[in-house]
């Protein structure tokens, strides 16, 4: 009877034991109103995955949540990157009106989460294994008031969406220095006018600009990556938002990996590597020349498929200043030798293993032979592009541009074809399709019946071409940008 007494006292001993552990466990991932963190402490995901806590740099104070167990502190987000705590006995709390803020031991806010809740006895702000803080009742993501994934600083970990909606968009904002905190001069998120590219902009210009949507990536090529791991950047659009976000595959769930904008306006994406405990980088743009915004100026190319990248014009362009092009300053670009005649003598050169020009504007459900009769039908359009899209549920995607054709380069593999407008007179000496025309090269040999025969075509194609389209190119109206995205990859 004594040994079943003590066993059942043991019992009971060890379940207290194991509540009072489990208790501590799940309260050491929560603040609470009653239990702020101080200077000196940190709270810790349930796995150990990420920590929040106090970063010190030169006596500044930040609120920072970090990838844990990695030798070198890894920081994916900032609360109060631009106002710095100054005080040591400052406290990380929940306020009696249900913000989360930054507070000095005088109860001065250095910053404060942008909506709150009524507090209750349930009311946390709780760190999940993925890196989100989350305010809340009930400790998990299901419907946080705030939480911190909507709101990031620097960088993409997996499970977070970086994109546009109807009430609130986000976007990276660099690190000042590499200890420094405060936002610095890059941003990185999607093209709010188009919605079918990603940018890098140094304060208000762009830096570095992805390729255009082509139903497949963003990319143009796939990219080598690390043989055991691969990561891919999606753009998913739904019917009240459109966002960025990625998975990583190939290297375990728990391989620590992120997209971040580093203080020099380049942004990577890293994987951490345990066997070197040092973050490795598979993929990082801007890399090459090329990526460099508009290297080439208006309407030049900048011609990467070749050992040495080099700048040139279409066929039907010249440098607009030849002295400093062939000086090495390309930020002029190429001007067309003959201006368009805006009528049914314009046609189009072929150039192909594009990087699509940025400022562009969509038309939805056009054929090919539609999209270049949209083009040709209005005086200001320069260039169109084509694609028959394999996934969304647009089966189609017509592009066109007015105006100077900007951030263009031609790439070794992938890319898109690009039909550039030009006059009746300069495709007769372009070579299509080959891409050598942008080398400015001319066909070697034309004979006399072949030009007659081509100059007879066109002008018969240009009576029924006018008959036809005519009273529309006069009612045609500037093209609108219509936004269509549905999960694209980045590779």
């Amino acid at each position: 009877m004594e040994n079943l007494n003590l066993q059942i006292s043991i019992t009971i001993i060890i379940i207290s034991t194991l509540q009072l552990l489990f208790i501590s466990t799940a309260a050491d991932n929560q603040i609470t109103p009653q239990k702020p963190i101080t200077v000196n402490q940190t709270i810790v995901s349930p796995a150990g995955n990420f920590a929040l806590g106090f970063f010190n740099t030169s006596g500044d104070l930040y609120v920072c949540i970090w990838y844990n167990n990695i030798p070198n502190k890894t920081i994916i987000w900032v609360a109060n990157r631009d106002t710095p705590l100054k005080d040591p006995a400052g406290v990380f709390s929940i306020t009696k009106s249900g913000y989360l803020a930054v507070l000095d031991n005088k109860g001065n806010t250095y910053w404060s989460s942008n909506t709150s809740l009524v507090v209750g006895n349930k009311t946390s702000a709780t760190l999940s294994d993925t890196g989100n803080l989350v305010l809340g009742e009930d400790g998990t993501d299901n419907n946080p008031a705030w939480q911190s994934f909507d709101y990031p600083t620097h960088t993409v970990v997996p499970g977070m969406r970086l994109g546009l909606d109807f009430n609130h968009s986000n976007k990276l904002v660099s690190w000042k220095g590499a200890s420094d905190p405060n936002s610095g001069d890059f941003s990185f998120g999607i093209d709010p006018l188009t919605r079918l590219q990603i940018i890098t902009w140094r304060g208000g210009e762009t830096y570095w600009r992805s390729h255009v949507w082509n139903g497949k990536s963003l990319s143009g090529a796939r990219e080598t990556t690390n043989g055991s791991f691969q990561s891919v950047l999606r753009v998913v659009q739904t019917n009240q938002d459109i966002y960025i976000t990625f998975t990583p595959t190939g290297g375990g769930s728990i391989t620590p990996a992120m997209y971040a904008l580093d203080y020099k306006g380049s942004i990577k994406m890293m994987v951490w590597q345990e066997t070197l405990k040092n973050w490795t980088v598979i993929w990082s743009r801007p890399r090459k020349p090329c990526d460099v915004y508009n290297r080439c100026g208006p309407n030049g190319v900048c011609d990467s498929s070749g050992p040495v990248a080099v700048c040139k014009c279409f066929s039907g362009f010249e440098p607009k200043n030849r002295i400093a092009w062939d000086a090495g300053d390309w930020s002029g670009g190429c001007a067309r030798r003959k201006d368009l005649s805006c009528d049914a003598g314009d046609g189009f050169l072929r150039s192909e293993r594009m990087k699509l020009p940025d400022r562009l504007a969509l038309i939805q459900g056009a054929d090919m032979a539609a999209c270049e009769t949209e083009c040709l039908s209005n005086c200001g359009c320069t260039a169109y592009a084509y694609a028959n899209v394999t996934g969304g549920g647009n089966p189609t995607r017509c592009l066109v541009w007015v105006g100077d054709l900007l951030d263009l380069e031609q790439v070794a593999q992938g890319g898109e074809e690009l039909h550039v407008r030009l006059v009746a007179s300069e495709l007769v000496n372009t070579t299509q399709g080959s891409g050598s025309s942008h080398n400015n090269k001319h066909l070697l040999a034309i004979t006399l019946p072949t030009v007659a025969s081509v100059l007879f075509l066109l002008g018969i194609l240009s009576c029924l071409f006018w008959r036809r389209f005519g009273q529309q190119s006069k009612n045609s109206t500037m093209f609108s940008f219509t936004p269509y995205l549905e999960s694209p990859k980045l590779y």
